[in-house]
Formats: structure tokens, C-alpha cells, sequence
């Protein structure tokens, strides 16, 4: 609801253009307000759907100690498709997981929702890193819209032994720096609804201690100054300098240099 009053000075009435004319004003003003209301009753929902499926992202066991740092680069794209994940399962096992569904708002946030407990569900039953990401592709290719994708990466780690055996869909490649030296884990399928109906592979590492396993997003290796990206080279460089710290900080550490 809104009102326009317009007082003429002139002696003269106003004339049927004059009217249309505000009423077209009106009728703008009416579409934008609206509009407003209606994004920011999405956002407010969104915003509840983010901050449910983010949880701690913070562990702590008698080998490992896992933190996590999430900030979104503007204020307008709070609500994205980014997301992680730290579970424990019934066997003792810690299953870790990030990945990046396209678009934002409301839309992408129903669908982070949807991946996120799914794959929580796939990884309670059983299904090992591979199996849950297959599930996964054939899930986003029959629930979602067809130009929605998601990459992924999902690691399930013996808290005992320290392996992790893991399976990645096109996502950014984690970096594991141990004694110095750092290495990537590539991906070993493409992106969850990419149209690609295909077994994904595995691959398994052993996380040594005092050694640091990082997984993020495309926000850390795409930031960049100038036309220079961070990219995987330099957050390995990056982790070269800081992974002495405990986790909480190195995830900081990260975090500011981007």
C-alpha cells in the first residue's frame, strides 16, 4: 500500500496525462517495494536454512583437532551454495565434507540443505566416499533444476589409524602439507548433476602428526590482487608458513591471506 500526493500551484486542474503519468510512478514504486519485501522475507529464510546446515565445523579427538573458518565476501551473497560439514559416524569414523552448489539465495540454500543431509544419511548406511557421491549425482540430477551443479569433496577418516579414504566431484583440490612438503588430492570424478552418469573413483592418505589437511573453496584459490590468483600453488606456499599453528589459526591464517 502507498500514496502519492501531488499539490499543483497552478490554478490550472490537472490533466488525464498527469494522472497516468503518476499513476505509472506509483505503480513502479509499488513493484520495488514489493520486491523488497518479498527478498528480504527470502533472505530471513534463507539465512535460517545457512546457519542450520553450517554447524561448528570444530572437532577435537585424543589424534586430531579440526576447525573451520566460513565468511562470505559481501554482505548480499550470505546466503550461497557453500557449505561444510563434520560428522561423527556410529563406528568412529569422521566424515568430512565441502563443496559449492551453484547459484545463491533461497533457491541454492534448499538445495545445500537437501546435499548436506543426504549425504549424511548415505554415509550412516554405510556407502563409502565414492558410493555416497554417486548417490549424490543421480539425487541433484532428478531433484534439482538441470542447471544446477554441485562439487564436492567427502572424506571419511579413522580417527585411530589417521587414513582417510576420500572422493572428490570436480571440487577445489585439498592440500596436505606434511614436513614441509605439500601435496594435492585431485578430483576423482566430475561435478554432482553435471549430466554425467559414471562411478566414482577413490583415493586414500594417511594424515601424519603435526601434518595439516586444508579443504576449501574456489572463494580462497580464486581471490586475487590485481590479475594475480592466489591459487592452489600459493595456498600450498601459504600453508608452508603457517602450519605450525594449531587449526583454528591456520584456518585464520588462510583466511586473511585471501
Amino acid at each position: 500500500l502507498g500514496v502519492v500526493a501531488v499539490f499543483s500551484h497552478s490554478k490550472r486542474a490537472f490533466e488525464n496525462g498527469d494522472a497516468r503519468l503518476l499513476e505509472g510512478f506509483a505503480s513502479h514504486a509499488a513493484v520495488a517495494v514489493q520486491n523488497a519485501l518479498s527478498y528480504e522475507r527470502e533472505s530471513r529464510i534463507a539465512d535460517v536454512l545457512q546457519k542450520a546446515f553450517m554447524g561448528s565445523g570444530t572437532l577435537k579427538t585424543d589424534r586430531f583437532e579440526i576447525a573451520q573458518v566460513y565468511q562470505p565476501a559481501m554482505d548480499e551473497s550470505l546466503v550461497g551454495g557453500d557449505f561444510h560439514d563434520v560428522f561423527e559416524l556410529p563406528d568412529g569414523r569422521i566424515g568430512l565434507a565441502i563443496g559449492d552448489v551453484s547459484g545463491k539465495g533461497l533457491a541454492a540454500a534448499v538445495h545445500t540443505a537437501m546435499i548436506r543431509y543426504a549425504l549424511r544419511a548415505y554415509a550412516v548406511e554405510g556407502h563409502s566416499p565414492a558410493s555416497s557421491l554417486g548417490l549424490l549425482n543421480r539425487l541433484v540430477g532428478e531433484q534439482t533444476h538441470h542447471d544446477t551443479f554441485v562439487t564436492m569433496f567427502f572424506g571419511l577418516l579413522d580417527g585411530t589409524t589417521g587414513e582417510m579414504v576420500y572422493a572428490s566431484a570436480g571440487h577445489e583440490p585439498p592440500v596436505y602439507m606434511c614436513d614441509g612438503t605439500g601435496l594435492t588430492l585431485p578430483s576423482t570424478g566430475p561435478a554432482l548433476g553435471a549430466g554425467i552418469e559414471m562411478d566414482y573413483e577413490e583415493g586414500s592418505i594417511v594424515l601424519k602428526p603435526g601434518c595439516v589437511l586444508l579443504l576449501y573453496t574456489d572463494g580462497i584459490s580464486e581471490a586475487r590482487r590485481g590479475k594475480e590468483f592466489l591459487g592452489t600453488e600459493g595456498i600450498g606456499e601459504l600453508l608452508g608458513t603457517c602450519h605450525e599453528m594449531n587449526s583454528e589459526d591456520i584456518a585464520e591464517c588462510v583466511y586473511r591471506a585471501a
